[in-house]
């Protein structure tokens, strides 16, 4: 995990027009995982430029647990719900081959 999350520049996600006519631009940083403890720990950087100049930078540090398929689905169990279906990400990809763990769910039944 730690080769594939981790790296050392920045990753723009969006760029936002405000109504005041400045512009907001969101990346995130990953250079820090703690592979033993399955804990991520990312950072979104929000910086919100007018006339081309840099006006006001937040930096939102994020501490994100990550699970592999098989852990993930025995949380979702282990807490009384029944898994209905399962995805690899928001595209429909197979489960544990693609960038996310989509899973539906209902409690189960007593």
């Amino acid at each position: 995990m730690a080769t594939q999350w981790c790296r050392s520049d920045e990753s723009p996600h969006t760029e936002v027009a405000l109504p005041s006519g400045d512009i907001l631009r969101t990346t995130d940083t990953r250079r820090v995982i703690n592979v033993e403890k399955q804990v991520m720990h990312p950072e979104l950087i929000h910086r919100r430029y007018r006339n081309g100049k840099l006006v006001d930078e937040h930096v939102n540090p994020i501490c994100m647990r990550y699970y592999y398929p098989d852990q993930f689905r025995s949380v979702i169990e282990s807490a009384g719900f029944t898994i209905t279906d399962t995805w690899g990400g928001y595209r429909g990809e197979f489960y544990g081959e693609g960038p996310e763990l989509v899973v539906a769910f209902k409690l189960t039944s007593k």
